[in-house]
């Protein structure tokens, strides 16, 4: 058995090694494939990891819904070099001034680092409400990467994406805005429309009465409490 297979071999060995030279061959175009689609893919990772990418879009800023912010964004991870925008439909941002006149929009921005943002104040939409919740911003950004290949996108941006939102009044800022006006509330019981410290002098008898009134409210007040702390009992 043993010699039948040697001769077998021996009497093929031209076709096996044809067979053997081509899987050699293909293991060496699949392994070349293969190669190609590693090269092809660093680079794709490559440039992503230095690409800029530029949003622009609108939000709600935090202490009331109706004031709007821009926010211009670097949300790649490469730098941006020579913004420049073109507005094809402006916004009439407050009376008689224009998106398309900002200094920005007119004169372009000249670098963004990555996660750089520009944000500022844009419009109040509880001025002419009903004419800006129905209108739109439409700009062109164009701008380089670091090896000078320029990239282009259009925003649309519609300001009616805010129709029918509410906001609750839970914010930092917004507690801090309305305990601002509690003080200046009660700093007004002392102050004269003058700005003068009003001053408020009692002879000793009116400061008796006075003091005996503040007693008088006091002790209504326990009984009113009582009252009340008697009457939930009883409906228990």
């Amino acid at each position: 058995m043993r010699k039948l297979i040697l001769e077998f071999l021996n009497q093929n060995i031209g076709a096996f090694s044809v067979l053997f030279s081509g899987l050699v061959a293909l293991a060496t175009v699949v392994y070349a494939v293969l190669t190609w689609k590693l090269v092809s893919e660093t680079k794709k990772m490559r440039k992503v990891q230095t690409e800029p990418k530029i949003c622009v879009f609108i939000q709600p800023r935090e202490e009331y819904i109706g004031w709007i912010d821009m926010i211009l964004i670097n949300v790649g991870t490469g730098p941006s070099y020579d913004l420049k925008f073109e507005v094809e439909k402006d916004f009439e941002y407050a009376k008689g001034k224009f998106f398309s006149n900002l200094g920005f929009i007119k004169d372009g921005i000249g670098y963004m680092a990555p996660g750089q943002k520009l944000q500022f104040f844009l419009t109040a939409l509880n001025e002419d409400f009903d004419q800006k919740i129905e209108s739109e911003i439409e700009v062109t950004v164009s701008y380089n990467d670091a090896s000078r290949k320029r990239y282009e996108e259009s925003f649309n941006i519609s300001f009616s994406q805010f129709k029918g939102l509410s906001q609750l009044d839970t914010s930092s800022l917004s507690k801090i805005t309305r305990d601002i006006e509690i003080i200046k509330k009660d700093f007004s019981r002392v102050v004269d429309r003058n700005g003068f410290i009003k001053i408020i002098s009692y002879t000793p008898e009116s400061a008796e009465i006075e003091y005996y009134k503040k007693i008088k409210e006091m002790h209504e007040e326990f009984e009113n409490n009582k009252r009340k702390s008697q009457e939930k009992n009883n409906n228990r």
